[in-house]
Parts: structure tokens; sequence; C-alpha cells
């Protein structure tokens, strides 16, 4: 008799830690929403600003990534004078130096987001760091950086971009 109640405890208790890890996920998940909103609130007048051609201030580094993301959608109907101010952007205050620090990163995921970013802030300092991404060891940076040579429009990763399809480092889409 007292093994099936120490057996049911054990359930319950399995079940109520699972329904507070979930919930403790939940709130996690819907705080990182937050700041993402946040972030992307705080980064659209500077968008609006490059996208005119106003004078930028610089805002806050954390934002860069939002700005980034936003630019990310528009990117590939940004042409000439637009891309050029980005770029400038972006490379005065210092995003660029930290996405080419980022795309060396040791965990996998860490390099795909920073070599995705650096193909979204328009700026030709990062071909080259995007040319050896090409040679990760791991697909999805290998597809970040891809897909970044392609938004940069890079002329110099047309011969390395066709070799890597056709050996199939790179997933096709």
């Amino acid at each position: 008799m007292a093994a099936p109640l120490l057996a049911s405890s054990a359930l319950i208790a399995i079940g109520l830690l699972t329904a507070a890890l979930l919930c403790v996920r939940r709130i996690h998940a819907q705080r990182l929403l937050r700041e993402e909103l946040a972030a992307r609130n705080r980064a659209e007048p500077v968008l609006h600003a490059l996208l005119d051609g106003d004078e930028v201030e610089h805002h806050r580094g954390a934002d860069d990534a939002a700005l980034a993301a936003m630019l990310a959608e528009l990117s590939p109907s940004l042409t000439g004078e637009t891309r050029n101010a980005i770029a400038g952007y972006f490379e005065s205050t210092g995003a660029i130096g930290r996405a080419l620090r980022g795309a060396t990163h040791p965990l996998a995921h860490r390099r795909a987001e920073s070599t995705a970013a650096l193909g979204d802030m328009c700026s030709d300092q990062a071909e080259p760091a995007l040319l050896m991404a090409l040679n990760d060891r791991d697909p999805d940076v290998r597809l970040a950086a891809t897909r970044s040579l392609g938004r940069l429009r890079s002329r110099a990763a047309v011969i390395p971009i066709l070799h890597s399809l056709a050996c199939r480092h790179v997933p096709r889409a």
C-alpha cells in the first residue's frame, strides 16, 4: 500500500515541477519578447533617419541587433546612398567590429547570428570574414555567410559561393 502511494506522490511532484518549469520558461520568453520590442522601438527612429539620409546620432549598442534585423527586412530594396549611410553608421558605432568578433565565437549559433548580422549591416569591411566563414565547420554558419555575402552583393564571393554550392557545403534553399 505504501508503494503505490509513494509512486503517485512522485508522479504528482514531477508534474508540479514540470508545470513550474514551463511557467518559468514562458515568463522568460515573454521578457525576451518585450526586450526585443523595446529595442525595435528605440531603433526605429535611427532606421528612419538612415533611410531618409538624415544625420544619425549614436544609440545604445544593444539596439544594433534590432536595427540590423529591421534592415534585413528592407535590405533587398536598399541601394546606393542608403546602403552607404547604413554601412557608415554601423562602422562608426563599432557594431561591425563587435559582429566580426562574434563571427569567431566558440558557439556555432553565436557565429551564425553574427555572420547573418554582418550582411544586414551593408559594410564591405565584413567581406573577408564572411569569405572565411564559408569554410566554417557548422553548416548554419556557412549558410549565414552565403546569405550575407549575397546581401552585400560581393563580386569576390561569386566563385567561392558557387564552389560551396557545387560541393554541397551550403544547403540549397
